[in-house]
């Protein structure tokens, strides 16, 4: 990263050409260029789990899968051209004298090494997070004369990119090209091609999941930190492979056998490490099993998946730590079991709980669909709350920018799923903030900043389009929820100071 070998890849090495070189010039080369768009103000591997940092994410692994490919490619030329050389040697022009046993024995022993190069390449880079981590445990331990034990229990409270400092991006630049190599999808040209690559795939993702189980029990927190970042990196290739990497038709349900319990051996390894002594362990944990719930899952980790999503809402709701229960709720899936485990955090203690449980609700959780009466109510009355702005403000945000927009900026279905009836304080302060977020601009950023010009100008339009009432005989003309949407919009607009007095006339 500073112009000369980095320790996470151990140097690029010099002498004749070989697989094991190929590999390790590719993934100097890969941290290198990481490195530097990191260092010249580019974005680094850590995700504040925005929309954006999703993209980004999403370019970040298939940019890293193309490194990949190339790798394979290089491989593969090297070894076609090692192959071409021998039967020249050895047999002549003529290719016919070759024993098909001793091809396939060359190009095992090929696999071996750019199995052994890869793991190589994963000890070099956990091995600078080590030394990183051990130097910075001396370093307090100098500095302030605390004991070893209380200076460990302060870097265990640091994340593990704070611990590994400048060789951050260089360190998950290397663990992310593992394991899209190593797990990730990759097919032939022919049946022959695509069976060997099968086979490869195989080998290489139960050594370096094998190597990861034995990594993620050391005493570095550091190590145990990474090594579960590297398990979920391995979990996400595992699963995009899944429809992309196709082997010879016959061998489709053996190919994905082996990939299923490959990411149950993943699941394995991470399971204790949700529970383990070090914050910044817990919390890789808790972002690496983001991993397993995604769009590309199968029902073959039924067992997996429940298993992490209970210990993910004992993390969500125990964990000591107040980031490492907003990271359990960004990582825990949203299903009709979980939503009442998000709806508790709305009372969590602190702060950036509650907000991050109200951008899950908003962002994850459909209004309609994935809650009931009950439940809109009571996170409504939790959350609009005079006692702490931020959560009134996040709370404003779901309810006028998350919710509305759900049901089309319709203020009164929205209500008649709230039952105005029988919760009328509620629904009069929703009704409230609604109102206040299309006539005070004020409101209006806070509630609607996230949304886009088009759908601010549409909220505001639904919210203040006039209501036209029958006065006939039909007497279901009004009913509850629109005529209390009418009385508070009366009483909101008489009250208010931002209009002014022609603007309340209109309404």
């Amino acid at each position: 990263a500073r112009g000369k070998a980095s320790p996470a890849t151990g140097g690029g090495g010099g002498g004749a050409m070989s697989l094991s070189k190929i590999i390790t010039d590719h993934f100097d080369r890969h941290q290198r260029s990481r490195a530097a768009t990191a260092r010249d103000g580019g974005t680094t591997s850590s995700s504040g789990g925005t929309e954006a940092d999703a993209e980004e994410t999403e370019q970040r692994l298939i940019a890293t899968e193309a490194t990949a490919g190339k790798i394979r490619d290089d491989v593969a030329a090297f070894a076609l051209n090692h192959a071409v050389a021998s039967v020249t040697i050895d047999g002549g022009d003529d290719g016919d004298d070759v024993d098909a046993d001793d091809d396939d024995g060359a190009t095992d022993l090929a696999r071996r090494e750019v199995i052994t190069a890869t793991l190589r390449c994963l000890d070099g880079a956990l091995a600078t997070v080590h030394m990183a981590t051990d130097t910075k445990k001396k370093s307090k331990n100098k500095g302030d004369g605390r004991t070893s034990s209380s200076s460990a229990n302060a870097a265990a409270e640091e994340s593990s990119e704070e611990i590994v400092g400048e060789w951050s991006e260089s360190v998950h630049a290397i663990l992310q090209l593992v394991a899209a190599l190593g797990c990730g999808g990759h097919g032939g040209d022919d049946d022959h091609d695509a069976a060997a690559a099968a086979a490869a795939d195989i080998r290489s993702a139960n050594a370096l999941l094998d190597r990861a189980a034995i990594l993620s029990d050391v005493a570095s927190d550091g190590v145990r930190a990474y090594v579960c970042t590297f398990v979920g990196l391995c979990v996400d290739h595992l699963l995009r492979s899944t429809s992309s990497n196709k082997a010879v038709e016959q061998d489709d349900d053996e190919e994905e056998e082996w990939r299923m319990e490959c990411i149950d051996k993943a699941g394995t390894i991470l399971l204790p490490r949700l529970t383990d002594k070090a914050q910044s362990v817990r919390a890789s944990a808790i972002r690496a099993c983001s991993s397993f719930f995604t769009a590309q899952n199968h029902s073959d980790l039924t067992d997996t998946n429940e298993s992490l999503t209970d210990a993910l809402l004992t993390r969500m709701a125990h964990d000591s730590s107040f980031a490492n229960r907003c990271a359990a709720i960004q990582s825990v899936p949203v299903t009709e079991d979980t939503v009442p485990y998000l709806l508790e955090r709305v009372g969590d203690v602190k702060e950036k709980v509650r907000v991050e449980a109200l951008v899950a609700l908003m962002d994850r959780v459909d209004v309609v669909d994935d809650m009931n009466e009950e439940q809109r109510v009571d996170v409504l009355r939790f959350g609009l709350t005079s006692r702490c702005t931020s959560t009134h403000d996040a709370t404003a945000a779901m309810l006028c920018g998350g919710w509305m927009k759900t049901l089309k900026f319709d203020a009164i279905g929205l209500l008649r799923l709230l039952d105005p009836v029988n919760n009328e304080s509620v629904c009069d302060s929703a009704m409230r903030t609604i109102i206040g977020a299309a006539t005070n601009t004020d409101m209006l950023q806070a509630s609607l900043g996230h949304l886009s010009p088009p759908e601010v100008r549409a909220y505001k339009e639904s919210v203040l389009e006039p209501i036209k009432v029958d006065r006939g005989e039909d007497e279901e003309a009004l009913d509850p929820a629109t005529a209390f949407y009418l009385r508070v919009v009366c009483e909101s607009t008489a009250d208010s100071t931002a209009m002014s007095a022609s603007e309340r006339s209109e309404i």
